[in-house]
């Protein structure tokens, strides 16, 4: 089971207020009902069967997959051509091993930081300053390690030539945000307060409509969610996720009952309205668990089949109810101060 708790602050040199606009430079905001009602990011490369979905193995790396994914992604769109790049996820993992988590995330208990030492659990925050400092170099560079013997924890060593080659790939204007813990307790529901770094005083903010503009702009989203314990769902890693492609998150009724185990990381590449009630939906998102995911049972009860394999779907109200840290590249015209 993956325990990487993929969730944290990347630090910004705008303030929050700011960042809000940021967010959604767009008026107005989408409303419930989003033109077009339907985006997929990756359809193009669905479609030539150029850009498979790639294993993360038994590693806890899905921190460095869906960031990957995000950055192949989005350089696709920037460029609007093929091929793809192919960037390795094995050298981003070992460049996030690098950043200190308390450096990027407020909060973290002396008990967190041993348990994510020993699963080799990783903040997409840690990711989001890889990324700004430069973590990105070709995939047969340093290919990933896919052997069931190799420590799940474990964090390989690249070359300093490499590491020095990678500071060149620096990407501008990343911004992430998480839903830090209060007093204590487990931080889901609705009207959920985010940080922009572990300085900032807390806000709320709405993700469905902040996601849903974000994809309109060609920006895909890195998000992490939680594993729950209390839960009768086995959420990301059942059978039945893997046969429909949707993760099905509990109600909230039993919440006092549910603790967080670790987390998930995916990116969200598309949305998907048609057939929903006003305001409901579904975000499509690319896993990191091979081709099976998602399509194991053609035929099973998912509100939306998912567009290839590989691919799953998630309500609007889970996103916006469970979802805990999220990272994203802005488009430089959004923002007219430095981000880092």
């Amino acid at each position: 089971m993956d325990s990487d708790f993929g969730t944290g602050g990347a630090i910004l040199a705008t303030s929050l207020d700011k960042l809000r606009r940021y967010l959604v430079p767009c008026e107005p905001a989408p409303s419930t009902s989003p033109n077009p009602p339907h985006i997929n990011l990756a359809s193009a490369l669905i479609d030539s069967g150029s850009w498979p979905v790639r294993h993360q193995g038994h590693r806890n790396t899905c921190s460095a997959f869906c960031a990957v994914t995000l950055a192949e992604l989005t350089a696709f769109h920037e460029k609007g051509q093929l091929p793809v790049p192919d960037f390795s996820e094995e050298f981003l993992y070992a460049m996030i091993d690098e950043v200190d988590y308390c450096d990027v995330v407020a909060g973290v208990t002396e008990r967190e930081i041993a348990l994510f030492d020993e699963t080799g659990a990783r903040f997409l925050a840690q990711a989001n300053k890889a990324l700004t400092v430069g973590a990105l170099v070709d995939e047969t560079d340093m290919p990933y390690d896919t052997d069931d013997t190799t420590d799940p924890a474990a964090v390989a060593t690249p070359s300093k030539d490499l590491v020095e080659q990678a500071k060149t790939t620096g990407l501008a204007n990343m911004v992430n945000l998480i839903s830090p813990k209060k007093d204590g307790e487990l931080t889901i529901g609705p009207k959920r307060q985010w940080v922009a770094s572990k300085d900032d005083s807390p806000e709320v903010l709405e993700l469905v409509p902040i996601f849903i503009e974000l994809l309109q702009n060609k920006r895909p989203i890195a998000a992490g969610f939680p594993l729950l314990v209390g839960s009768d769902h086995d959420i990301w890693f059942g059978s039945r996720a893997f046969e429909t492609g949707h993760v099905f998150y509990p109600t909230l009724e039993n919440k006092d009952d549910m603790e967080i185990e670790g987390g998930h990381s995916v990116c969200i590449v598309g949305y998907d309205t048609r057939g929903f009630d006003e305001g409901d939906g579904v975000f499509i998102f690319r896993n990191s668990f091979g081709q099976d995911f998602g399509w194991l049972n053609d035929d099973g009860p998912a509100p939306l089949r998912p567009p290839a394999k590989g691919y799953g779907t998630i309500a609007f109200r889970d996103v916006e109810w469970f979802c805990l840290e999220f990272m994203y590249r802005a488009l430089a015209e959004q923002s007219a101060n430095p981000v880092v």
